[in-house]
C-alpha cells in the first residue's frame, strides 16, 4: 500500500487524473481497474475517480510497491533549454516575457525549447516538483511580449478561465504600414482554413468565429504608424489577419504583410518576424486562487529591434 499525502501544487484535479500521472507508465484500463476493485481510497473512503482532491487530502493506493515502483515514471525534463525572461513570480503563477522565435508550448515531438519546456526546467532547477506547469495564453511563434504559466492546478484554472470568459484587459503594441489619425475597431468572423491562415469575413459563416479589437494610433508619421491595441477576443491570427483587413498590414509580417515593406525591412535590419508585441496584461477576476491579482497591470518591455525600429521610424 502506498500513501500520498496532496500538496496545494496536485490539488484541484480529478482523483483518477492525479493517479494516472502519479502511475505514469499505467495504462488508463488499469486505472480505470484500480477504482473499480476499489484498490483506491480517499480519506479512507472508497472512491471513484471523479472527487477532486485538494490540499491535505489523503490518497491511498492498494497495491505492492513494486507495481506502484514499476509504473510510476518521471518524464524526462530537458535542461538544456533558453531561461525565461520573468516579469513576475510567486507560489501560483509565473508571468514572462516571450522572445520572438519561441513557441509558447510544443506543438510536435521536434520542439525541444518552447516556453513551457523552460518553466519546466526552471521549476525543476529551484526544486519546485509536483506539478507540470503548463501556458495559459498562448502567443504566435512571432510575437512577443506576455504569457502567463501556471504553477498548481488551481492556478492553471483560474488563469485559462480569466482568459476564455474576457476577464482580463490585454494591449499589445504594433508597427504598422499606414498613417492611421484616429482609432478605429475591427469587429469581424475569422475562421482558419486549411494552409494555416485566417479567414476574414463581415459576416457570420459556418465555423467562423467572432473577432473584436480596438485600435488606438500612438504615434503616425511617414508612411507608418505605431498602434496600440486592445483585445476583446481572442482569435486565430486575430491581430494580423484583421489589421490585413482594415489596410494596414503589421511590418514584418510575412503571412499577412506587404512584401516590398517586409524586403525593406529585412534588409534593413534583419527583421524576419511581424513588430508584434503583447506590451500589459491587467487581470478583472477577483475572485477565487488569484484574485489577489486584481487591478495589477503586467508590462513587458518590447524586444531591442523593435525599440530600433521604432526610433528609426520616429515613432517614439
Amino acid at each position: 500500500m502506498r500513501e500520498i499525502i496532496i500538496d496545494t501544487r496536485t490539488g484541484g484535479q480529478r482523483l483518477d487524473r492525479f493517479v494516472h500521472k502519479y502511475l505514469g507508465g499505467a495504462p488508463k484500463s488499469f486505472i480505470h481497474k484500480m477504482f473499480r476493485k476499489n484498490n483506491v481510497k480517499l480519506n479512507d473512503v472508497k472512491a471513484a475517480g471523479s472527487e477532486i482532491v485538494q490540499a491535505g487530502d489523503v490518497v491511498k493506493l492498494f497495491i505492492s510497491d513494486a507495481t506502484i515502483d514499476g509504473f510510476k515514471t518521471d518524464k524526462p525534463v530537458n535542461m538544456q533549454v533558453g531561461a525565461l525572461d520573468i516579469v513576475f513570480e510567486d507560489d501560483n503563477v509565473l508571468i514572462v516575457n516571450k522572445p520572438v522565435g519561441v513557441l509558447s508550448q510544443p506543438d510536435s515531438a521536434d520542439v525541444r525549447d518552447s516556453i513551457a519546456d523552460r518553466a519546466v526546467a526552471y521549476l525543476r532547477e529551484n526544486a519546485v516538483i509536483g506539478f507540470t506547469p503548463a501556458v495559459a495564453n498562448r502567443l504566435d511563434r512571432n510575437t512577443s511580449g506576455l504569457v502567463n504559466i501556471g504553477k498548481t492546478n488551481a492556478a492553471l484554472a483560474w488563469l485559462g478561465s480569466a482568459f476564455a470568459d474576457n476577464m482580463c484587459e490585454k494591449l499589445y503594441l504594433t508597427i504598422v504600414v499606414g498613417e492611421v489619425r484616429k482609432p478605429f475597431d475591427v469587429c469581424v468572423y475569422i475562421q482558419k482554413n486549411t494552409h494555416n491562415t485566417a479567414i476574414v469575413t463581415q459576416h457570420a459563416a459556418e465555423g467562423a468565429k467572432y473577432a473584436a479589437a480596438s485600435f488606438e494610433p500612438l504615434v503616425s508619421r511617414e508612411g507608418y504608424s505605431l498602434l496600440r491595441v486592445k483585445l476583446e477576443t481572442g482569435r486565430f491570427h486575430q491581430i494580423r489577419a484583421s489589421l490585413k483587413f482594415a489596410g494596414y498590414p503589421i511590418v514584418g509580417d510575412a503571412k499577412y504583410g506587404n512584401t516590398s515593406t517586409n524586403s525593406e525591412f529585412r534588409r534593413r535590419f534583419g527583421l524576419s518576424s511581424q513588430l508584434l508585441h503583447c506590451e500589459s496584461i491587467i487581470f478583472n477576476r477577483t475572485d477565487g486562487e488569484l484574485g489577489y491579482l486584481a487591478g495589477r497591470r503586467f508590462i513587458a518591455e518590447p524586444p531591442q529591434l523593435f525599440k530600433k525600429i521604432i526610433n528609426y521610424l520616429d515613432l517614439e
